[in-house]
C-alpha cells in the first residue's frame, strides 16, 4: 500500500476548549501531531484532525503534500478487517440524538487514517474522546474508556473501526451512516454528523 509519509513522531493530547464531546459527560481532547513536513528532521506540531494536518502540510510544503494527496492512498479494503469479532457494532444514534454522517466523507476519512504512520494515544478515561477526522460535517471520533492512557497499534486501527461501522450500518446503498463501534480493549469509535468547526 502506498502510504504518505507524514511521520507522526510523537502523539500528544491537549484539552480542547469549545469542541463539544460526542456524548454528554465525556471529555474532549484534540490531537497534536509532531510531523516532519520536509523529511529533513525539522519537526513541527500541528493540532487538529487528520484532514487539518494534511491541509497544513500542503501549505508548508505544497510540492510534496498536495491537497489531492489523499487520492494517492490505496483505498481501504474489506480484506484488511482482521479480528472483526473483537468489535461490537451499534448502529443508530444510541439515544444521544446523533444525526447520520455522509458515508462518502467517512470513507475519505478512513483513507486518510490508513495513510498515516505513527501510533495514536488517547488520555485516560472513561469517556476521553478525540475527533480524529472531520470533513463536510461528517466526523470520526475515537474514545478511550480505560482508566489509563491508551495507545493503539496505528491509525489504521481507528480506520478499521470506522470502516466496520460503514459496512454494518450503511449497507443497501445508503448514503449516510451513524453508530458506535466498541472494541473489546475498552475503547470505541463513533461516526456521526458534526457541525462543530467541521
Amino acid at each position: 500500500m502506498l502510504r504518505i509519509a507524514i511521520f507522526v513522531m510523537a502523539f500528544l493530547a491537549v484539552q480542547v476548549l469549545g469542541l463539544s464531546a460526542p456524548i454528554p459527560g465525556y471529555t474532549v481532547e484534540d490531537f497534536t501531531w509532531r510531523v516532519d513536513p520536509f523529511n529533513n528532521g525539522t519537526m513541527v506540531n500541528i493540532t487538529g484532525t487528520v484532514e487539518q494536518v494534511y491541509d497544513e502540510l500542503a501549505k508548508v510544503n505544497p510540492g510534496r503534500f498536495s491537497p489531492d494527496a489523499v487520492n494517492n492512498i490505496t483505498a481501504f479494503s474489506k480484506r484488511g478487517v482482521d479480528n472483526k469479532e473483537l468489535y461490537y457494532v451499534h448502529c443508530g444514534d444510541q439515544g444521544w440524538g446523533w444525526q447520520p454522517a455522509w458515508k462518502d466523507q467517512i470513507e475519505i476519512g478512513v483513507r486518510y487514517l490508513m495513510g498515516v504512520s505513527g501510533a495514536p494515544t488517547q488520555g485516560p478515561g472513561p469517556g476521553s474522546c478525540g475527533r480524529v477526522s472531520c470533513s463536510e460535517k461528517s466526523a470520526i471520533w475515537w474514545c478511550n474508556d480505560n482508566k489509563v492512557s491508551w495507545t493503539l497499534p496505528g491509525f489504521s486501527t481507528i480506520a478499521t473501526c470506522a470502516h466496520i461501522l460503514i459496512d454494518t450500518c450503511a449497507d443497501h446503498g445508503e448514503i449516510k451512516v451513524v453508530g458506535q463501534n466498541f472494541h473489546t480493549d475498552n475503547w470505541n469509535c463513533i461516526v456521526r454528523e458534526d457541525y462543530d468547526h467541521c
